[in-house]
């Protein structure tokens, strides 16, 4: 996103943190050691919790605010992904690189497939009476928060809603 489309009040989707509202720039000073200069302050729309404090003069990180999905875009995402069977990556190590790239990258038609893939993973492992590790149900609950944040505002529905949407949508039991 170009920090000039950047407005307060606006809602964007940034990385973990999900959809947050623009409060403006804030003039800061993070260190004694660092001078003074403008942070966009997010705050996530979820919970009135902590505010994100994003450096304006860092390309990288503004890049990874984006504007929040319309009901559109949303419905075409899940549409995209109606028939994909999700792929388990059994190889521990590619698969935490993996979904630590896909949940950076935001809501997606990986996202929701990783959700998928996590999903019938886990209820596998329940028949088994074991558990998905710690790491992997650390990365279903930030991805299932990120995906209900977005898809729950762009489809004007509250986030207990968002799975029933999603199964609507690409018609699955995930």
């Amino acid at each position: 996103m170009n920090v000039s489309q950047i407005k307060e009040g606006a809602l964007v989707s940034y990385g973990t943190s999900g959809v947050c509202r623009v409060g403006g720039l804030r003039r800061m000073r993070v260190s004694d050691a660092m001078p003074e200069k403008l942070y966009f302050e997010l705050r996530p729309a979820r919970d009135g919790g902590q505010s994100v404090f994003v450096p304006a003069d860092s390309e990288r990180l503004c890049a990874k605010m984006r504007r929040v999905m319309t009901k559109e875009e949303v419905d075409a995402l899940l549409d995209s992904v109606a028939g994909t069977s999700p792929v388990w990556e059994e190889d521990k190590r590619a698969r935490e690189d993996k979904f630590h790239r896909i949940l950076a990258s935001g809501v997606s038609a990986e996202l929701v497939l990783t959700v998928c893939a996590l999903y019938l993973k886990k209820q596998e492992l329940a028949g088994k009476r074991r558990r998905l590790s710690s790491n992997d149900d650390r990365v279903l609950k930030a991805a299932e928060r990120l995906i209900e944040d977005e898809i729950a505002f762009a489809a004007d529905i509250s986030p207990s809603e968002v799975p029933a949407y999603i199964r609507g949508r690409i018609g699955t039991d995930t």
